[in-house]
């Protein structure tokens, strides 16, 4: 049987077992040196260079192993296809100078379960913490009944329990701790491990689950050692004259999770894949926070253009918490012509975000708005000049019925190519499907005489493309066809690190796929989000096309938030229609 997908960008390792697999160690955002990497399968073993580097003889499904003295060790199943894999190697927790625990635990699977239960333990960035380790002084611990959760973000949420001081109104918002000894001073915070000197405003504060701030010399020296605090606190030392001495650790409601063994994420990249799907997918849902109705966005009889007129100065300095904004009045209220108006402010604010552009040019494709989203995609090219910026101004215009606009667009994308020996292949394809589409949607417009594309490939009826806003972001995507097998994607830096690494030199963010109508029924596309480096949400486009090429053509584009664990979801589902010659259309 046929393999139901033809992938535009064949990876020729996917065929055959590789021979090698390559990467680099860290620990602590550090370079691993002498790091043992051994192959289980074939006893070849192998260390780590000064840079942290490896390469080893592998093929697979065999298993390696990464070890170093006192770090803990991971196993890898070498999956099809696998070339890179970089890993972090810890500290190993497994006794009293990682975590003092009450009742003796000393194993990681038995502090994890215990870490859901009992609130006394953090879950950070150096391992996990009891709040009772004679070592460690607790300068708050903040009841979450006490969260104000009607508040945008955690800084004015905190600002009245905090003891301290909450300085949100500087750019970006940051805590002072009152000073008691040498522990006063500005607040590191370590969310869920991930360490930041900002304080995270783009936390969901319904998510929070629960939030201490500690300080005392076990704390100082694990902090201090690492590189992002030790900058970060040397570039304001002048000023605020601070050192290590107050972490605020944060623990989301969805870190507390019981993980069974194997789950992690590098077993997730590298464990074999049967095809068979797991319908353990969840809808896409979005979950709107609290705030939003009890500022009065959802009440029906409140005029929404004055109220957000009235609190806009204060929402726009959240900006994902606005775009949400302008979903739920979009989507939940009825009301698109005010979202298309917080969105047009959002944009203003922000015209040199190009994430956050991309996000906001993706909500209104979502909701056919394509003259306003046409603006915002003109926005990122005025400073981005790259064939993938042309490209979203190229496909806008196609949707808003404007092909010649279109036409002269990808005319300038071949200008720019022409003698470029760097191009991305994949981002090529895309370019050439849309100039093929586009052809044959609008022969009488464009003129016939000034193109040479020919017909329209025996098997392009229908196409998948994914784009996303964050280049950063990380994720599986997995097709599921009508019989049940499945085709899954990895763009992870565990996977693809090279892939991302060129994907960033040239700009690239999406990803198509030709669907074979030869297997007909429903599809469905899943995506499991592994997060991103900023900690804001990325923004996922998906658009589904039926009758490619033809008057018929049908787009339908979907707009996805998404955040980190939140499992297999579900974007969209579609049924495909019987193949036929495109002779003749």
């Amino acid at each position: 049987m046929r393999f139901f997908l033809l992938i535009s960008l064949m990876f020729s390792g996917l065929l055959f077992g590789q021979t090698k697999v390559s990467g680099t160690l860290t620990t602590s955002d550090r370079p691993l040196s002498g790091a043992k990497i051994e192959n289980l399968s074939s006893r070849v073993a192998v260390s780590s260079n000064v840079t942290g580097d490896y390469s080893i003889q592998a093929k697979a499904l065999d298993t390696l192993r990464y070890s170093y003295v006192g770090k803990e060790t991971k196993e890898v199943i070498v999956a099809y296809g696998t070339q890179v894999l970089n890993l972090a190697l810890e500290a190993e927790i497994t006794d009293l100078d990682n975590v003092e625990v009450a009742d003796a635990r000393t194993g990681l699977d038995e502090l994890r379960k215990a870490w859901v239960m009992n609130k006394d333990l953090f879950r950070t960035s150096v391992g996990y913490i009891d709040q009772n380790d004679k070592g460690i002084r607790i300068l708050q611990n903040i009841p979450m009944d006490s969260i104000d959760r009607s508040q945008t973000d955690l800084a004015r949420a905190l600002a009245k329990i905090i003891d301290g001081r909450v300085y949100y109104r500087e750019n970006p918002p940051f805590i002072m701790m009152n000073p008691k000894g040498h522990y006063g001073g500005r607040v590191i915070y370590d969310v869920d491990g991930l360490v930041s000197y900002k304080l995270p405003l783009f936390l969901d504060v319904d998510d929070i689950d629960r939030v201490s701030v500690l300080a005392g010399p076990k704390i100082s020296a694990r902090y201090e050692g690492r590189k992002l605090i030790t900058e970060n606190l040397a570039n304001h030392s002048r000023k605020y004259g601070v050192g290590v001495g107050a972490i605020m650790v944060i623990n989301t409601k969805r870190a507390n999770k019981v993980r069974e063994k194997g789950t992690d994420t590098y077993y997730d990249f590298a464990k074999r894949r049967d095809n068979a799907y797991n319908r353990d997918a969840k809808p896409y849902r979005v979950d709107y926070p609290d705030w939003i109705r009890e500022r009065g966005f959802g009440q029906k009889s409140v005029d929404l253009v004055t109220l957000w007129t009235e609190q806009k100065e204060d929402l726009l300095k959240h900006p994902y918490q606005a775009l949400l904004l302008s979903r739920f009045v979009t989507d939940e209220m009825g009301m698109p012509s005010v979202g298309k108006l917080m969105v047009t402010d959002l944009v203003r604010q922000y015209p040199t975000d190009v994430q956050l552009l991309l996000a906001s040019a993706y909500v209104l494709d979502a909701w056919q708005a394509y003259e306003e989203s046409g603006r915002v995609y003109k926005m990122i090219l005025g400073q981005i000049n790259n064939v993938q910026s042309i490209k979203n101004v190229a496909q806008n215009a196609d949707l808003d019925a404007k092909p010649s606009y279109a036409a002269n667009c990808y005319a300038e994308i071949a200008s720019l190519q022409k003698g470029d020996t760097h191009q991305i292949s994949e981002l090529d394809s895309i370019v050439k499907t849309e100039v093929v589409g586009l052809y044959h949607k609008n022969k009488k417009k464009l003129g016939a005489s000034t193109w040479n594309i020919g017909e329209l490939p025996w098997y392009l009826k229908g196409r998948l493309l994914l784009e996303w806003s964050d280049p950063d972001a990380e994720f599986e995507l997995e097709l599921v066809n009508p019989n049940g097998q499945t085709l899954n994607w990895n763009h992870s830096s565990e996977e693809n690190a090279a892939l991302i690494n060129q994907e960033k030199i040239q700009g690239l963010h999406s990803k198509q796929f030709i669907i074979d109508n030869t297997v007909l029924g429903p599809w469905q596309v899943n995506l499991v989000y592994l997060g991103n480096k900023s900690g804001h949400p990325t923004y996922f486009k998906l658009t589904s096309t039926q009758d490619f090429g033809t008057k018929s053509q049908k787009d339908t584009i979907g707009a996805f938030m998404m955040i980190a664990d939140s499992g297999k979801i579900k974007l969209t589902s579609f049924s495909t229609k019987p193949l036929v010659s495109n002779n003749g259309r």
